[in-house]
């Protein structure tokens, strides 16, 4: 949305931005969502982008849990339950902030092809 008017509503948006330095990672990666939606503010904020840690993917909490772990566990099928009694450390709103993490990334206008 950088660089692009918000139009009237401009003042409905928060922008949530980590920050990162290192030489594969990006400088700043930016996430904008509704003020007017707490929780998933709140959410949000769990995930952190941090260089030093997992080489600066996308982690809970600063701990070495990165999203895309949690994520494919979740479409392997566990239960919030069963992730939860693994990883004790991790909390449900953690789950949450996993998936409104990913449910915010695939709010694009165009995905080129992803290899596997």
């Amino acid at each position: 949305m950088e660089g692009r008017s918000l139009g009237k509503t401009h003042q409905q948006w928060q922008k949530i931005t980590a920050t990162g330095s290192g030489m594969h990672q990006p400088d700043k990666i930016s996430i904008y969502v509704r003020k007017n939606q707490p929780a998933m503010n709140a959410l949000l904020s769990r995930i952190t982008i941090n260089p030093d840690i997992c080489h600066g993917k996308p982690t809970i909490r600063n701990k070495r849990y990165p999203v895309e772990l949690i994520l494919d566990l979740l479409s392997a099928g566990s239960t919030h339950r069963e992730i939860l009694d693994d990883y004790p450390s991790l909390e449900n709103d953690d789950i949450l902030a996993c998936l409104t993490y990913a449910a915010k990334l695939s709010k694009v206008k165009s995905i080129q092809k992803v290899l596997v």
